[in-house]
């Protein structure tokens, strides 16, 4: 990246007049961009984000085709990327995550540096789209019921807990995996708070799943948020009847509780 220059700098103050003023309309964004990042940016619901933004201190950076203003936020750094279209500067992207591959200048480059628990955010992020996705798609071609049983995989599921856990009767050791799984391989906190032959209960706190819809841009305009739970619930409710369980849910602001029952 170079060294900010007096352009880049303008760029930033004439969008900040205008998030100030809640002046930022569809001309403000790229074509590609304008659906998701508007709701973000305007209006009354935003009010909070816009005043949470202009007070950040910031960074501002020049790339080989993008001036980027990195927001240091009390949660987060927030990356403003505008792109010019030949006419004005456009907001392409407003995103928490840069990978950290900025300095390769020496060949071959083997130095892939980690992101801590973005990381996570990222495959999650990538899994869950991934999924939402395909039901959208088999929703389409197929209707709702027979897209939602496109994604039973509760056979499998019981399968791998029955070969994996052996230590328990074939009923736990389905919570047992479930709740490795959920934390070791999803990144969920988990807590296993009963666990009995007659009822068990998982419970996931700072919900990834819940939690994703909210924040990232593209999930509200495809899905609305009950059809998005309908297909989580859906999913596990065929892995607890696979494994001669039923299931009922339980949310909170805190998390999401997984009730078993026989």
């Amino acid at each position: 990246m170079q060294n900010r220059k007096r352009t880049d700098i303008m760029v930033w103050k004439e969008f900040q007049e205008k998030l100030e003023q809640d002046l930022i309309t569809e001309s403000d964004f790229t074509a590609e961009m304008g659906a998701y990042l508007q709701p973000l940016l305007c209006g009354e619901a935003a009010v909070p984000r816009r005043r949470k933004f202009l007070k950040a201190p910031y960074e501002i950076y020049e790339g080989t085709e993008r001036v980027s203003v990195v927001l240091h936020c009390p949660d987060d750094d927030y990356r403003f990327d505008f792109l010019f279209d030949g006419i004005s500067w456009k907001l392409a992207f407003v995103e928490c995550i840069t990978l950290p591959v900025y300095d390769m200048d020496i060949f071959p480059y083997t130095e892939f540096a980690p992101l801590g628990k973005k990381e996570l955010h990222i495959r999650r992020e990538k899994e869950i789209t991934q999924y939402v996705y395909f039901y959208l798609k088999f929703k389409e071609l197929v209707g709702r019921e027979k897209a939602l049983a496109c994604f039973s995989d509760g056979k499998g599921e019981y399968i791998c807990a029955r070969s994996w856990v052996p230590f328990y009767s074939d009923r736990l050791s389905y919570i047992a995996y479930c709740a490795w799984y959920e934390c070791r391989i999803n990144g969920e906190n988990v807590v296993i708070r009963e666990f009995q032959e007659n009822k068990c209960e998982v419970v996931i706190y700072n919900h990834i799943w819940r939690q994703m819809y909210f924040t990232v841009g593209h999930l509200k305009p495809v899905i609305e948020f009950s059809e998005y739970m309908d297909l989580f619930e859906f999913v596990w409710k065929d892995r607890a009847a696979s494994a001669g369980w039923k299931v009922r849910f339980v949310y909170t602001d805190e998390y999401t509780s997984l009730i078993f029952n026989s």
